[in-house]
């Protein structure tokens, strides 16, 4: 589910960019959501292990936002995770 999530927005900003077909100034905001991130199935399921998980987020946030920079995509990524292993992932586009 987060892979073709993740195909729909660089498809979306590349068209767009392309094509020129977004408008000044628009923000897109995607959601990627994965109900078992790999990262996060290591660690316990106790609550506890919540403030950990932030760690992994943290990392997978600027490999995204590393991946869209690379590409000319400037973004926000921000992550949350409400019961491990489920995380989901908040990509806003900002247009140039």
């Amino acid at each position: 589910m987060a892979d073709e999530a993740l195909f729909l927005l660089l498809h979306n900003e590349m068209v767009s960019g392309v094509y020129k077909s977004a408008e000044q100034g628009e923000v897109g905001i995607y959601v990627l959501q994965d109900n078992k991130f790999r990262l996060l199935t290591q660690l316990s399921a106790g609550k506890q292990y919540l403030e950990h998980a932030s760690k992994y987020l943290a990392f997978t946030c600027g490999l995204i936002r590393g991946g869209l920079s690379n590409l000319g995509i400037k973004s926000i990524v921000t992550a949350e995770v409400s019961s491990m292993p489920a995380c989901k992932f908040q990509v806003m586009i900002q247009k140039l």
